[in-house]
């Protein structure tokens, strides 16, 4: 029997496994359409009218253009002027790769102090772009939850300070970065941009930037100059902090400041910041310290005929860097800047103007910061009809502003109205959410009922009412804001499916309990119990940050179980009389734990983990050790563990060859930028071992998809489904240690052979092995340098086989997912091999109840 007649006889189970699988992720979409809720958008916007001026639209302008230079990336500690405040000294180690690098703004802070400016810029989470973006034109600040909007963000429609530009006749170009035309199409006069994704290219964009800004500044007929260079980010997403390339980028967006300060006019304010920070290895998107930590450095050019400068502050070593005040927040650059210009603040604003940059006139500055506190004032009682439980604490606070006489009062004033807004962002439908959760549960419930009636005809009944249940639950997904009469009825559909699933549980025939065998019965099903246990500690924050420790901890102690069996059926030890099955079991332990204890020494750490030590090696020092762990986990594939079709044989051996070539020219392109160097020539090498490298990656993942054909047509005719599976698993290890990356291929080479060896333990016991499968799988995620941060992201890996401007985003996210989650697909394929049906239902389950730890600890959030 071949392996397509071989599936024809349980097409039933496949298509149990398929409505089970709908089950659980219309449960996950429901649940989280009622958790990430985005913040209300109030289509109001500001007006010239909304304030009675004679001259002017709200105030008088300050200045009458602006540049914006965003560099991407640029955290305070990249642009801090070490040598000005400490003096000339020795950088540590790596430090000289990223510290002191740009000297001019250096310079210009200590030659021109009233002039130029410092400030500590304190972004908001979550750190990517997209929201930083949103962030810096409508001075609001996007929910945390709005961060997947980076990969498929959609357009700008509230009241920013483009559109505000534009309402007042006057013209925006843009430089660099393409997101801006993406989320504000048609706000641009003129724009010179490059894509953006790709974060192996440290070039183009900075380049097209440098290329084009200083002719656009000779022109006359513009207002606001944004140029959005990415060099930096991309440099430490690809090298991290400590690399040659940084230093080059810094020195390069360096340079590129100190030319602008000398090219613009004196009624032009120039403001050189970062849209967020990065940690040591390069990545971004949560809220550790040095991810919101960026810099915001202000430098307009002196003016022979004025006798105050412009800045009522100069920068200071000793961390009070203006005013008393440490640093400001991202958002308080739009009203800053708004004002400098005489544009009206937009609506949706919560950012307070920065009081140095507005000089010495202390009258001046009050009416300034009466205009920001007329316009916060304005929205918070237009977001309170929406936020009833903000309207208490907006009238405490309107009473001490009726009272407020000067600017230190004025400005706590709008500090805590600011914080009131903020903390009514994060906002939850609640409702929606817990019929999210009561999926699960009956998700749940009928996997169990899939488990226990596997050797019965599931009703047809059943069929058709849970047909009928997934259509209710779909429309709430589908719905813009699901009614409650769409709740009531998805809700008591559920009550009824779990009520028959509990009344099949106690009294049907072929799963009965009898209540004296109740005890016997937890025993013998411990495993649920057990993950049920490791699902609740999500309501500690221990277990969140030491997941890891908790699941090598579980393993370890699962397999310490099925050695006491195995101890209990040889109770008399001798080892001459030991059978080799115990005597494999014994090797396989040996082999097992140390390789835990291994991987535990160097996973990722987060930033709470006390007593936790990250080791960062380069790539040339983990590639030998890369080699030979995929070489020995290749063989242990191919030769040992499972035998290997002649077909797969035929076709690893060479992939393994490919992947060696593509680590190496990989390797070689690492440490040629490492020493930067200015010949063509090495540039040009360069380039083609990165095109190399690139074709080998294609390649392996071409002869991969050539073999799943090949062994259809050549394969043997007796090839079964366990057969066929075994070489997926075979073929798939080599693209998925390439897909991870050298840094971590010994790593992921580790796992890949735990899984086949882990399948010795509990041959005869599928629950305990379905959970044994279900713990390594959530340990790899951990093994190979995740974790539950959104810095974690292996980015990387969109990047290893496409180019980062490929056209269909959801390939390299596809690639993204399985660099994160392959312990899984590992983990299905393993129970696919098991000859018991009821394997794949039994590791779902334990899947499940480890994704649902998440469900229930939002109850800890609410």
């Amino acid at each position: 029997m071949n392996i397509f007649s071989s599936w024809a006889s349980s097409r039933s189970t496949m298509l149990r496994f398929i409505a089970l699988s709908l089950s659980y992720t219309i449960s996950l979409f429901i649940f989280q359409k009622g958790l990430l809720v985005k913040r209300h958008v109030l289509p109001l916007k500001s007006s010239c009218s909304d304030i009675v001026s004679e001259e002017n639209c709200w105030i008088k302008p300050k200045y009458n253009k602006s540049i914006l230079l965003i560099i991407d990336a640029l955290r305070f500690d990249f642009i801090f002027p070490y040598e000005n405040c400490m003096g000339k000294q020795q950088l540590k180690g790596d430090e000289k790769y990223y510290h002191g690098q740009m000297p001019k703004i250096a310079r210009l802070l200590r030659e021109q102090p009233g002039n130029a400016l410092l400030f500590p810029f304190i972004s908001d989470a979550p750190t990517t772009t997209f929201q930083r973006i949103k962030a810096l034109v409508t001075g609001s600040v996007p929910a945390f939850i709005e961060a997947g909007d980076n990969f498929d963000g959609t357009k700008i429609s509230e009241d920013n300070i483009l559109d505000q530009l534009l309402t007042r006749g006057k013209n925006a170009t843009l430089l660099g970065d393409e997101t801006w035309l993406q989320l504000l199409p048609d706000r641009f006069h003129r724009h010179f941009e490059k894509p953006s994704f790709d974060i192996m290219d440290l070039d183009t964009v900075d380049d097209a930037v440098i290329a084009n800004i200083f002719d656009e500044i000779d022109r006359s007929d513009w207002s606001l100059i944004i140029a959005h260079c990415l060099g930096v980010d991309h440099a430490g997403h690809r090298y991290g902090q400590a690399h040659a390339e940084m230093s080059r980028k810094l020195l390069q967006m360096d340079k590129l400041v100190e030319d602008l300060t000398e090219k613009m006019d004196e009624e032009t304010i120039l403001f050189v910041f970062g849209d967020h920070g990065m940690t040591s290895t390069g990545d971004h998107g949560g809220d550790s310290l040095n991810e919101l930590s960026t810099a915001l450095f202000a430098y307009t050019r002196p003016k022979g005929n004025e006798s105050e400068k412009p800045f009522s502050a100069e920068f200071d070593c000793s961390g009070k860097f203006w005013c008393g005040v440490d640093s400001v927040s991202q958002v308080d650059l739009v009203p800053t800047l708004s004002l400098l210009l005489d544009l009206p603040i937009p609506y949706p604003n919560i950012g307070q103007i920065i009081k140095p940059i507005f000089g010495n006139d202390s009258s001046n500055l009050f009416q300034q910061m009466k205009l920001n506190a007329f316009q916060m004032f304005r929205y918070a009682r237009e977001y309170a009809k929406h936020q009833i439980d903000l309207r208490d604490d907006l009238s405490k606070i309107s009473r001490l502003y009726e009272s407020t006489t000067n600017t230190d009062d004025l400005t706590q004033t709008i500090k805590n109205l600011s914080n009131l807004i903020r903390s009514s962002l994060d906002q939850f439908y609640f409702e929606l959410c817990l019929v999210g959760i009561f999926s699960l549960v009956d998700s749940l419930a009928f996997n169990c009922f899939l488990i226990f009636n596997a050797k019965n005809t599931t009703p047809f009944f059943l069929w058709i009412f849970r047909s009928a249940m997934l259509l209710l639950q779909l429309s709430l997904i589908f719905a813009e804001k699901p009614g409650n009469d769409q709740l009531i009825y998805t809700t008591t559909s559920l009550f009824v499916s779990l009520c028959y699933f509990l009344l099949v549980f106690l009294f049907g025939s072929s799963i009965k309990i009898k209540f004296k065998y109740f005890i016997s019965f937890l025993f013998s099903n411990f495993q649920f119990f057990g993950q049920l246990f490791l699902g609740f500690l999500a309501f500690s924050n221990s277990f969140i940050i030491y997941e890891s420790d908790v699941l090598q901890f579980s393993i370890q102690s699962l397999i310490l179980i099925a050695l006491i069996k195995q101890l209990n059926i040889h109770r008399e030890f001798s080892i001459y009389r030991l059978s080799f099955n115990f005597k494999m079991f014994i090797f396989h332990i040996i082999v097992v734990f140390p390789s835990l204890l291994i991987l535990k020494q160097f996973e990722s750490c987060r930033e709470e983990q006390v007593l936790c030590y990250t080791y960062i090696f380069t790539t040339e020092q983990l590639l030998p050790w890369s080699i030979l762990a995929s070489f020995v986990s290749t063989f242990f594939l191919l030769e040992d563990r499972w035998k290997a079709l002649k077909i797969t044989r035929f076709f690893v051996w060479p992939l393994l060859i490919l992947l060696y070539l593509h680590w190496i020219f990989e390797s070689m392109v690492m440490t040629m930028k490492g020493k930067p160097s200015t010949s063509q020539s090495v540039h040009n090498t360069i380039n083609l071992f990165e095109n190399l490298s690139q074709l080998l990656a294609k390649s392996i993942f071409s002869v991969t998809l050539v073999h799943f054909f090949a062994i259809k047509l050549f394969g043997d005719e007796n090839l079964n489904k366990i057969n066929w599976l075994k070489s997926i698993y075979q073929m798939i290890s080599l693209p998925l240690i390439m897909l991870i990356g050298a840094e971590y291929g010994w790593r992921t080479a580790f796992c890949l052979f735990l899984f086949p060896v882990a399948d010795f333990f509990f041959q005869n016991d599928i629950k305990n092995w379905c959970w044994l499968m279900s713990l390594l799988a959530a340990y790899c995620f951990y093994a190979t340098g995740n974790q539950r941060t959104l810095n974690s992201i292996p980015w990387r890996a969109a990047f290893v086989v496409l180019p980062g401007n490929f056209a269909f985003k959801w390939v390299p996210a596809s690639f993204i997912l399985t660099a994160m989650f392959f312990g899984q697909l590992l983990a299905s394929l393993m129970a696919h091999m098991k000859e018991e049906e009821t394997a794949p239902f039994y590791l779902i389950l334990f899947l499940a109840i480890k994704v649902g730890n998440m469900f229930f600890d939002f109850f800890k959030l609410k």
